[in-house]
């Protein structure tokens, strides 16, 4: 069973009717909080080593929130969820390159741009190597030479990571383990964290990248709803990615000014205009739980 609603998908839909105020907004106050993190980045573009790291990482989430929009606009939520997956990583390795020492800020941003490219070099040449080897064909061949360490590179790689040193650093570097860090760093200074709050929304992102069978369970399991129930199942999964989004960008910020010792009166103004939407949307995300709470979900499935 499958609704208009879930499957329309252009600017007359009823779902783009549904979310496209939600939609602008969202946008409206994410580009808001973007202008804000480019007014701390770009003055220190050239100066800083701590913000030439975090550049990249914050062009990546720009680019991957532009993507997250356009799925959003036309209800494809799930891919959407795959894509938070990516805003998601971005900006927790900004936290964790920002919540630290001074030390060990330097020591991360080593581990995250030498040590873990060096490791990544490894496994892409091995790779490389079997596909060549496997496949013969004389354009993946010219494709994929390039990335295949020459002997003596393989071996002096080999021998600065050993597999243990590699497996250390690619576990201190796990989103579990960074999510410990930060909360970790949160409650020493602040006194309270809620950064494992989104390990569950991690975890869906996995089961939908990976086509596993829960994956296949929580797509089909929408599509079996009565039509009611669905709508406000859909309209409360845009309004967590939406939420989701916006936390993710208000973090880095955060991030930003902790590293750089800016005041923060700003982007408390900031976070006190986009703080009526972030309301709006846990309300539209609780409305789907209420409607189950007063029974309609039993009525409609007998029905």
């Amino acid at each position: 069973m499958r609704s208009d609603f879930d499957t329309d998908k252009d600017s007359d839909s009823e779902y783009f009717q549904a979310v496209a105020p939600y939609v602008y907004q969202t946008v409206s106050a994410f580009s808001m909080l973007r202008d804000y993190v480019a007014s701390l980045v770009d003055p220190h573009i050239a100066s800083n080593e701590y913000v030439r790291g975090v550049s990249p990482l914050i062009h990546y989430l720009g680019e991957r929130c532009q993507a997250f929009a356009m799925l959003m606009q036309y209800g494809y939520l799930w891919d959407a969820d795959i894509v938070m997956r990516c805003i998601m990583e971005a900006s927790i390795r900004i936290g964790y390159l920002s919540f630290a020492s001074q030390a060990e800020r330097k020591i991360r941003a080593k581990e995250y741009w030498e040590d873990l490219s060096e490791i990544n070099r490894l496994k892409q040449s091995d790779r490389a190597k079997l596909a060549v080897q496997t496949s013969g064909a004389e354009s993946l061949r010219r494709g994929l030479e390039p990335l295949i360490l020459s002997t003596i590179e393989e071996a002096s790689l080999r021998e600065k990571w050993s597999s243990k040193k590699r497996s250390d650093i690619e576990q201190k570097w796990s989103f579990t383990r960074i999510i410990n860090a930060i909360e970790k760093h949160m409650i020493e200074t602040t006194g309270t964290s809620a950064m494992k709050s989104i390990l569950w929304n991690y975890g869906l992102s996995s089961h939908l990248i990976h086509a596993d069978e829960t994956a296949m369970m929580i797509t089909a399991d929408r599509l079996d709803r009565p039509e009611p129930e669905q709508k406000k199942q859909i309209l409360a999964h845009a309004a967590r990615l939406f939420r989701d989004e916006l936390a993710s960008m208000v973090f880095v910020a955060f991030a930003l000014t902790y590293v750089l010792e800016e005041p923060q009166a700003e982007l408390n103004t900031l976070v006190e205009k986009i703080e009526p939407l972030y309301k709006k949307l846990n309300e539209l995300n609780q409305a789907f739980y209420d409607y189950l709470d007063q029974g309609a979900f039993s009525e409609a499935r007998i029905s």
